[in-house]
């Protein structure tokens, strides 16, 4: 079994919506999404698969929210660091962008989870 089908079955597995997205700024393409996901957003697998993430930022958030989205996938490959972020002004629940790298070191995939995920006590949300 290959590591990237290995990876795969672990996203699928976890108990929270998760998505695999390539560092292709500024298209972010979804690698893989887990089942949890897509039943959130009503879509197949195949649909997400080599879709821009930017895609259904803006089908499910506001012009400013989906900007924040982007932004976030933005300083994880610039900062080469996990970040978080408020799914919402409203919501307890956050979003967890986080790099896994390669052998070289450059970020291969961000892992994007959300869910009520534990944060830091020395995060800032930027």
């Amino acid at each position: 079994m290959n590591t990237k089908t290995l990876l795969f079955q672990v996203i699928e597995l976890s108990p929270f919506p998760q998505v695999l997205v390539n560092p292709d700024y500024p298209k972010f393409t979804i690698a893989y999404a887990n089942k949890k996901l897509l039943d959130y957003l009503n879509i197949s697998r195949e649909d997400a698969t080599g879709t821009s993430i930017v895609k259904y930022a803006h089908h499910i958030y506001d012009e400013a929210h989906a900007s924040l989205i982007i932004s976030g996938l933005k300083r994880v490959i610039d900062d080469k660091e996990t970040n978080y972020s408020p799914i919402s002004i409203n919501s307890k629940a956050t979003v967890k962008n986080q790099p896994l790298f390669n052998d070289k070191g450059e970020v291969e995939f961000i892992l994007r989870t959300a869910g009520e995920i534990a944060v830091p006590n020395n995060t800032k949300y930027r």
